[in-house]
């Protein structure tokens, strides 16, 4: 297994390196290569050779072993489909090449996260994802504010989760050591996933040519949010308890936070606030360790993974009305059935919390709402497209994600079952 994956890995940088070679520009290539570097995993798990029946269960301290959980294949399986079907429906003038570049970098780093059983690896490789993304941008945007930002996130993510690690492995420390490898951990957890009051990746993303942000928001996004469940579910009760308290504060105030700016601020900004406020509402839901509020956060997953591939400045009307209705909750599409598990979760633990995620729905349902009035009266950038293979590609993979956000809320209990193999 641990070989199998290794070799996976290497193999996917290989492909995504050969098509993003200068004479493979063509987005269709791009969006194989995509792929290659995510889409593997699945095969992995469910070929003969397969071993679905691996769980992450409950982690241990130390090195661990590389072990795919089913969860973690459908995740990965499932950010390569949409950092494909991103890319295709976008059609930038920026450049495909740089869609692969961007899965080398980042997917070889996920598939890694998401198979290591051990907290010091999930540490260490939770750190390398938004250096990695740093990186990138660097070369993309030149030095200033994005790739601080981006070394900030990441640098706070290292020191907290290495801290939270050594402590947590640490005997002797007195009384005080439990609450500290909490504290820490969510520290790392919040500038990983961007909560308050860390700037989030998809706000600060927003400025960069898309492949470069949709992949990288794509692959760190998802990944830091299934880490954080990692970590809860591997931390004994003393360390794990303000770690959930921390958690669902910091979450709660993101999802309220940005769900008001999202209701108030223009088409570029509200949709990231939209993205940085359902990130809040996972890390509530997951924070609360009652099924329902997992199964929001997994659903919830597939929907905003899905949404921005219908906002693009080239689809259609209908297509950006149907992702506004799936991003904002129109219930009972899109997003609302995800987030009302995420509330009935949270509604076992206190009035207050309950009240801020039903303000945080109210803001997102208000800013879809305001996003799709804004796509009818909005024609589509560049006028009619030619009518070549590639465009005509875009055009019906606009479509499709449309129909998949809108219908992915009301048809959870068949899309979780057959992405994650979690079922009800």
């Amino acid at each position: 297994m641990t070989a199998r994956l290794l070799a996976g890995c290497g193999g996917a940088a290989v492909l995504a390196v050969l098509w993003g070679r200068p004479r493979l520009r063509s987005p269709r290539a791009a969006a194989i290569a995509l792929a290659a570097a995510g889409g593997w995993p699945i095969v992995l798990m469910f070929g003969p050779w397969g071993h679905a029946g691996l769980s992450p269960a409950r982690l241990s301290t130390g090195l661990g072993t590389l072990a795919l959980s089913r969860v973690g294949a459908g995740l990965l399986a499932l950010t390569a489909v949409a950092g494909a079907l991103r890319h295709l429906s976008r059609r930038d003038a920026q450049g495909p090449r740089s869609a692969p570049i961007v899965a080398v970098l980042v997917a070889p780093i996920a598939v890694l996260a998401l198979s290591a059983r051990g907290l010091v690896p999930l540490a260490l490789l939770l750190t390398l994802l938004p250096l990695a993304v740093a990186v990138r941008w660097g070369r993309v945007a030149g030095p200033g504010t994005l790739r601080a930002g981006a070394v900030r996130s990441g640098a706070i993510t290292g020191v907290g989760l290495l801290a939270g690690v050594a402590l947590a492995s640490t005997v002797g420390l007195g009384r005080t050591a439990p609450p500290v490898v909490g504290i820490c951990l969510a520290l790392a957890l919040a500038a990983a996933v961007g909560l308050v009051p860390f700037t989030p990746w998809g706000v600060l993303a927003s400025g960069l040519p898309g492949a470069d942000a949709d992949l990288a928001l794509t692959w760190c996004i998802p990944v830091g949010v299934l880490g954080s469940a990692i970590l809860l579910a591997g931390l004994p009760g003393e360390a794990a308890a303000p770690l959930q308290v921390l958690l669902l504060g910091l979450g709660l105030a993101t999802a309220v936070v940005w769900a008001a700016i999202a209701a108030a601020g223009s088409d570029p900004v509200r949709a990231a606030a939209v993205q940085a406020a359902d990130v809040g509402l996972m890390v509530a839901g997951l924070s609360t360790g009652r099924l329902d509020g997992l199964l929001g956060t997994l659903l919830l997953l597939v929907v905003t993974l899905l949404v921005p591939a219908t906002l693009t400045a080239r689809a259609p009307a209908a297509v950006r009305v149907a992702g506004w209705l799936a991003a904002g909750g129109l219930p009972p599409l899109g997003a609302f059935p995800a987030r009302l598990l995420i509330l009935a979760a949270v509604s076992t633990v206190a009035f207050t919390p309950t009240a801020l995620v039903t303000l945080a729905m109210g803001g997102l349902l208000l800013a879809g709402v305001r996003g799709a009035l804004r796509g009818l009266r909005t024609p589509p950038e560049g006028g009619e497209e030619a009518s070549s293979s590639a465009h005509r590609l875009a055009g019906v993979s606009r479509w499709l994600v449309a129909a998949a956000a809108l219908g992915a809320g009301p048809l959870g209990p068949l899309v979780i079952p057959l992405v994650y193999g979690v079922h009800w």
